[in-house]
């Protein structure tokens, strides 16, 4: 997947940007505020994905492993650059229009192996 122009550049909205870890082995890079909502302190974030800045995600302070703080440029250069690299929640709110589209690399062919010869029905 080739990079759009959009992300040519950092134009990122002002705002406090760092990398943050959490618990469960996900990372998300963006800028950062702390919320309380449902009586309790959160970090939202909001995932830089291909020169904007994706919907909030909440997570609890428990929840953090490690948190960067850090300036624009650098928040910009370590974002995610490819759908993989976004945690699977973020990913599935992200329409489907922003994603790239598959490529030939991405097909799967089932293998014909229907007749093996086995008559059996035992594997080798």
């Amino acid at each position: 997947m080739t990079l759009d122009a959009a992300d040519a550049k950092c134009e990122l909205p002002d705002g406090e940007y760092a990398i943050v870890e959490c618990m469960g082995h996900s990372t998300l890079i963006g800028r950062i505020s702390e919320v309380e909502r449902f009586g309790t302190k959160l970090c939202m974030v909001e995932p830089i994905w291909h020169g904007a800045l994706l919907a909030p995600v909440y997570v609890a302070g428990a929840s953090l492993y490690r948190l960067t703080p850090c300036s624009r440029e650098v928040a910009w250069s370590s974002r995610a650059r490819y759908d993989y690299q976004l945690p699977s929640p973020v990913r599935a709110r992200i329409e489907p229009a922003a994603l790239p589209a598959p490529t030939e690399d991405d097909t799967f062919e089932p293998a014909d192996d229907a007749d093996d010869g086995d008559s059996d029905g035992e594997f080798d």
